[in-house]
């Protein structure tokens, strides 16, 4: 029977789901939600649903970032990946990468992260009517990689790569437009990160106008926050320190009530890695000691040595 129409996957899916959001709130019940996610994974499999059962390896590799288990969480990404691949999923295997390269960015390992962003790419530019979706996300993060590395020429191109699909994603995708607005705010985060690298305060400003649009519309907090913490750069390029410390505030305060606190960690160890890598390292230690204290009080090691090489 059709994965899509066999009552047993749906329930699957349904209940795999809710523990899911669950999850991505921070309401992780480790142990139980770990053997739930198995339990539903080998219900997938029972039920010749290959498919569903990737969905759940992926999930339940979200679930091990989010809670610290950094070597479980890429190995179960990896196998996401694999899993996809035996299927011929183009669409499931961009996904899978996306998802791995977004772990490891967090994480601070661009350069894994490059790799697989550009194998992603390379993918849906190759058959572009069976990735559209995911190629929107993978160009984002690809886009957001070259600023954290300071390989800024390569960005417009890229940029000029997603304003080319944004008319045939929002026809083709149109109950995906909320997804499409919260990428978009991240793309012209970068994009303003882009323009301060070049010194063009005005033009860096206007892309953040952009995002802000998108941003307050849909309520989001992460990428509101960076679109504070790009204002922040742009007011110490200028040598606004009180106008930078109001941006960073807002960002915080934003932060502040997110349930899911080893991603705001993760949102304080990549400022730190930023400002450190540009010379404002007694600002990065501001953000590093965020971080390693939030790490700390979730009893996550590996992430909290991540952030004390920072302080």
């Amino acid at each position: 029977m059709d994965e899509q129409i066999n009552p047993v996957v749906r329930f699957i899916a349904e209940m795999s789901k809710q523990i899911f959001e669950r999850n991505i709130r921070g309401q992780i019940d480790y142990e139980n939600d770990l053997k739930a996610f198995q339990k539903y994974r080998d219900m997938a499999h029972q039920a010749n649903a290959p498919r569903q059962e990737a969905r759940i390896v992926n999930l339940m590799a979200v679930m091990n970032s989010i809670s610290g288990h950094l070597s479980l969480a890429e190995e179960q990404f990896t196998l996401a990946f694999v899993l996809n691949q035996e299927l011929g999923d183009k669409f499931g295997v961009v996904t899978a990468l996306n998802n791995k390269a977004f772990f490891l960015t967090s994480l601070g390992r661009y350069e894994e992260a490059t790799d697989l962003y550009l194998q992603g790419i390379a993918i849906c530019e190759s058959s572009p009517d069976e990735t559209l979706r995911a190629y929107l996300l993978v160009l984002s993060g690809y886009l957001a990689i070259c600023y954290m590395r300071e390989e800024y020429d390569q960005m417009p191109a890229y940029f000029e790569k997603i304003q080319a699909i944004q008319d045939d994603y929002l026809t083709k995708h149109r109950k995906h437009t909320s997804n499409y607005a919260t990428v978009m705010t991240e793309v012209y985060r970068s994009m303003a990160e882009y323009y301060l690298y070049r010194k063009d305060y005005n033009q860096a400003k206007s892309m953040i106008g952009t995002g802000l649009e998108f941003a307050k519309e849909l309520s989001l907090t992460f990428e509101l926050a960076d679109l504070h913490h790009t204002q922040a750069h742009i007011a110490l390029a200028v040598g606004d320190i009180d106008s930078a410390n109001t941006h960073w505030a807002k960002a915080i305060e934003i932060l502040e009530d997110v349930p899911a606190k080893s991603n705001v960690g993760r949102n304080y160890n990549q400022e730190a890695r930023y400002l450190d890598k540009r010379g404002y390292g007694d600002y990065g230690q501001r953000f590093a000691k965020y971080a390693y204290d939030i790490f700390e009080s979730l009893q996550m090691k590996e992430d909290a040595k991540l952030a004390e090489v920072l302080l």
